[in-house]
């Protein structure tokens, strides 16, 4: 989730707005990926979805009940009422300007431009870096003062290849295995093209589910898909599948089959066994590719799209709408030295002192007040009683141990399926020694410091945020 700063305008989080008055926020989707459009439900009415003519089809193709979509094309400027919440041809202080760009994910996949009294703030969504992005001109001629980025694959060590490598991978490992059977595990939707090219290029079409095929109608050319097992040797299959799948194959006593992978540990490996074989591929940008796009933006200010506590629910039950202190902790960030993929991107490619005096306008708590009144906020902070169903209003917040457990659940390197009955003592042992625990402990964090925030002085606040202000030479 992110609210774009100083705005009502949320992308890709359908949950968090269940905890406030209905029509508080405009929404927009960036791509139809589940944990993106995650808190839909087919009676979703919780105010306005903006997104592109695709990602509609997607949503309606899911939920056919859903209304309230409207749609914006590609590198077209439309004006968006924050107000009225509606996309109007008027003009006025609280109408902004929205340009969506191809953001080259999946089908449907939008950067958005987002212009207005509050300065030039760019939210890439999920994107993988394509050449063409370089003649975005009516992005590129902007002075972004925020731009939040897909920072994914953010580390040096994420040198994966393009697609075109990758289908001529994958064309290879099916060549040198010829007569047998052909199994293509991969994530969630797009990674279609790639399965176009080998169909065109063996001449035979990819086995896929019913489900896939209804999906795929959307926006492919289904020739080049069946739902027929005998009309082909090659066949798509979801990962989460993947083990169940190769057990399934050796009990019924297979042996002339493969499983190629599209790893999201970007590693390129093949199993003594001789079935199992790895292609390093993913929809996001390398750590190059990521570089090259923030350096072609030079925003004043770039934040991360993926922080992993932020998807706790004991979090996401009890953040509070406040913009200023997100603008002053990363004042804060700068003021570190740190030695992150993210760190050296905020060295080498952004320049603080470039702000814009629409964006600086805001940052001052009698003026956040007086725009949250404005903007409708009637309430700042969560407030689960206004959920609509009783066991959603009454559900418990989680403890320290839960929260280790729903950490596990969606951290990248979790366990296999048969391995999750271990205790959660071990669980918590084995991640920090694995992974530092990172997440958990900057939750644990961010928790201790918006208590501290809780029993702060106003007044004090806005003194720390002028001093570091002033440290980077900025007139309020």
């Amino acid at each position: 989730m992110r609210l774009i700063t100083n705005t009502n305008i949320i992308v890709d989080d359908f949950e968090l707005c269940k905890d406030y008055p209905v029509n508080q926020f405009i929404h927009f989707l960036s791509h139809f990926h589940q944990d993106h459009w995650q808190g839909m439900t087919p009676l979703w009415n919780y105010g306005i979805i903006i997104c592109t003519p695709i990602s509609k089809l997607f949503i309606q193709h899911m939920f056919p009940k859903m209304t309230n979509i409207f749609t914006i094309e590609y590198e077209i400027t439309y004006k968006l009422d924050l107000i009225n919440k509606c996309l109007t041809d008027q003009d006025g202080e609280f109408v902004i300007k929205v340009t969506a760009f191809n953001a080259h994910h999946i089908p449907g996949s939008a950067q958005f431009l987002f212009e207005g009294y509050m300065g030039t703030i760019l939210h890439t969504g999920d994107f993988r870096f394509n050449p063409s992005m370089l003649d975005y001109k009516l992005l590129l001629s902007k002075s972004i003062d925020e731009m939040i980025f897909d920072n994914t694959y953010c580390n040096p060590e994420f040198d994966f290849p393009t697609e075109p490598i990758v289908t001529k991978q994958i064309i290879d490992i099916i060549h040198k295995n010829k007569g047998k059977r052909i199994l293509v595990a991969m994530g969630a939707l797009g990674k279609e093209n790639i399965c176009i090219k080998i169909s065109e290029y063996l001449q035979v079409p990819i086995l896929v589910s019913e489900q896939k095929y209804k999906q795929l109608q959307l926006v492919c050319d289904m020739k080049h898909f069946t739902t027929d097992p005998k009309a082909t040797f090659i066949e798509i299959i979801k990962k989460r599948h993947r083990q169940d799948r190769l057990e399934k194959e050796k009990e019924d006593g297979n042996q002339d089959f493969i499983c190629i992978t599209t790893d999201f540990l970007m590693l390129q490996h093949q199993d003594p066994d001789g079935i199992n074989f790895m292609v390093p591929y993913s929809l996001h940008s390398n750590f190059q590719e990521m570089s090259t796009w923030v350096k072609a933006i030079k925003p004043a200010i770039l934040k991360k799209l993926v922080i992993p506590f932020e998807n706790f629910a004991q979090y996401r039950r009890t953040v509070k709408i406040n913009p200023l202190k997100g603008f002053q902790n990363y004042l804060k960030k700068l003021e570190q030295n740190g030695q992150s993929g993210y760190s050296s991107l905020i060295k080498s490619s952004t320049d603080f002192t470039k702000l814009s005096k629409e964006y600086l306008s805001w940052m001052h708590y009698d003026k956040q007040k007086e725009l949250l009144a404005t903007l409708g906020f009637i309430k700042t902070e969560p407030d689960r009683q206004l959920r609509k169903r009783k066991i959603d209003r009454e559900k418990p917040l989680l403890n320290k141990k839960q929260i280790i457990e729903e950490l596990e659940k969606q951290y990248v390197f979790g366990i296999p399926q048969k391995q999750k009955k271990e205790g959660l003592g071990n669980i918590a042992e084995r991640l920090i020694a694995t992974n530092k625990n990172e997440p958990i402990q900057k939750y644990l964090k961010k928790q201790k410091e918006e208590e501290e925030d809780e029993n702060s002085n106003t007044s004090n606040d806005q003194q720390d945020l002028e001093e570091l202000l002033k440290q980077f030479r900025l007139k309020k």
